[in-house]
């Protein structure tokens, strides 16, 4: 289980400081939803498409033409990985929430066509993001449209969201536990 404010955090298979989706239904169960909101009160990212490790080849001058479609969640949970939007204590970016390779992000990507910052969540409102390109040479893409450097994008449920070839559903704490109780 990757632990977000540690101070060097675990990484699974794809590279990621995530926590899978069968974890996250555990801890509910076992907070129950009050403990659960107190923990996570944040949006997630789930995990929808990764490369595969070491498949780091990409023309520099194209962007991705079409994104996967989400995952089922009649699925079961197991194998699925999901990334809270939460600070860690790596980060001094004050309410920004950072995306990178580098092990100072909030939302941690190794993979060597990720920026070491290459986009981050900007808080809008109440639980509300919106997501900036931080001038990264692969791009951010919201919907399959690709954001201008420094250029931001307002969030809502059911986003996708690319990260180079990560491609990853925006989804708010509220659908979060809908979709673990299997609601």
């Amino acid at each position: 289980m990757s632990t977000p404010d540690s101070e060097s955090p675990d990484l699974d298979d794809q590279g990621l400081n995530s926590i899978s989706l069968e974890e996250l239904a555990h801890q509910l169960g076992d907070l129950g939803e009050e403990g659960f909101r107190h923990r996570y009160p944040c949006p997630f990212l789930v995990l929808q498409h990764g490369p595969p490790r070491g498949d780091d080849w990409i023309d520099l001058n194209t962007s991705e033409a079409s994104m996967p479609r989400p995952k089922d969640f009649g699925d079961p949970l197991k194998g699925i990985r999901t990334i809270p939007l939460k600070k860690s204590k790596r980060n001094a970016f004050g309410s920004k929430i950072t995306v990178g390779r580098a092990r100072n992000n909030d939302v941690i990507i190794r993979a060597p066509k990720i920026s070491k910052l290459h986009s981050t969540f900007l808080p809008t409102g109440k639980g509300s993001y919106s997501l900036q390109d931080m001038e990264s040479l692969n791009g951010t893409v919201v919907n399959g449209d690709r954001l201008q450097k420094k250029q931001k994008a307002s969030l809502k449920n059911g986003d996708l969201i690319s990260f180079w070839r990560y491609v990853f559903e925006y989804v708010t704490l509220d659908d979060m536990i809908l979709r673990l109780v299997g609601g």
